[in-house]
């Protein structure tokens, strides 16, 4: 049994913030898996591979929908595939005998981190003087450095991730 944790699903932002500073992606992969795996086993797979993760589980009103969220200081580790990942929901459906995985993550944390790591080397670079666009330049490339690398770990290990959940697990 998979341990589910009560906790809100996904509407709105992951904080309370005056406008939405969490940035979602959502995107749709097929797994072929050869045999007959209806949709509701399919979703507790992911989630039993999600709960192995460190992700806490949310509960949702679908038996194919799946809706977790990542405790960063105690939930998955820097390794993980949903290591940069905030929060998520998977929608699983069935099609010809694939599954269909559409997911959408927030990297609300990250984010946050990136920002304020990029306005600290601004602001570390101005204290010589006014702007400088050296500095403005070091602060870009570490935004798009922490922020941009994280995203794209998840984009590339995330469906992998899913697709070796389905085979391990479907062979256990």
């Amino acid at each position: 049994m998979v341990p589910v944790r009560r906790t809100r699903a996904l509407s709105g932002t992951d904080m309370n913030l005056p406008f939405p500073l969490a940035w979602r992606t959502s995107r749709l992969i097929a797994i072929p898996t050869g045999e007959h795996i209806a949709p509701r086993i399919a979703a507790a797979r992911i989630a039993v591979a999600l709960a192995r993760e460190g992700a806490r589980l949310a509960q949702v009103d679908s038996d194919t929908t799946v809706a977790f969220r990542n405790p960063f200081l105690f939930g998955a580790g820097r390794n993980s595939p949903i290591g940069a990942v905030s929060s998520g929901v998977v929608a699983v459906s069935e099609s010809g005998g694939t599954i269909h995985l559409e997911f959408e993550v927030r990297f609300t944390v990250v984010l946050l981190f990136s920002l304020a790591i990029a306005a600290l080397i601004l602001g570390l670079s101005s204290v010589r003087g006014p702007f400088n666009v050296a500095g403005a330049y070091g602060a870009l490339f570490a935004f798009l450095w922490l922020f941009g690398v994280n995203v794209l770990f998840v984009f590339f290990r995330l469906p992998r991730f899913f697709r070796k959940s389905m085979v391990q697990t479907g062979a256990a």
